[in-house]
């Protein structure tokens, strides 16, 4: 888009030229003229020279509006496609404008969802924490009861499922099974 707003500019800076040259120039053939006609009445004042000269100026007059004409039709030929390009410039600013907008409220619509689920980790992670920190607490008292209390706690246990062994063969339960839900352990 740079480029072509720089070749705008140029496209402008060189019609401002052009318009400049050719006042230049009509200026520059007016006084000409002017000269030569000053010129001729004062070296020559024979009437055949001067009607020579007066057509030889009327020629290039002539020619030089033929010029003129030529030039304003180039320079409007310019200006419309100058408007051209500028319109077109428009309508792709305006549509890219409109892109990006509607990328801007996609972007912003998922902001706020990351922003939601951020928030709902936060209470995850507050909650995660709390469970650490009860069993921190129940680690930590587990590891100030004595060793001799864990191990009696421990063979107790140990003898509570010998017993309870004894008690399924006796009665045929298999091993496996739960006698509430029916699962396997």
């Amino acid at each position: 888009m740079i480029q072509i707003e720089e070749i705008l500019d140029n496209l402008v800076s060189q019609t401002t030229e052009i318009h400049g040259t050719t006042q230049t120039y009509n200026t520059l053939t007016d006084s000409l003229i002017q000269q030569m006609n000053d010129i001729c009445e004062k070296v020559d004042p024979k009437e055949i020279k001067s009607q020579t000269k007066k057509k030889e100026m009327d020629q290039k007059t002539n020619h030089r509006n033929t010029n003129e004409q030529d030039l304003e039709i180039d320079l409007r030929e310019y200006q419309k496609s100058l408007d051209l390009i500028m319109h077109k410039h428009r309508e792709l600013l305006e549509s890219n404008k409109n892109k990006h907008k509607s990328e801007i409220e996609q972007y912003s619509l998922k902001l706020e969802k990351l922003k939601e689920d951020n928030t709902l980790l936060k209470q995850d992670n507050q909650y995660l924490r709390k469970n650490i920190q009860g069993i921190v607490k129940v680690m930590k008292q587990i590891s100030e009861i004595p060793d001799e209390e864990l191990n009696k706690s421990m063979s107790e246990i140990s003898q509570l499922k010998k017993q309870n062994k004894i008690l399924r063969d006796l009665l045929q339960i298999p091993q496996n099974e739960n006698p509430k839900n029916g699962k396997k352990n």
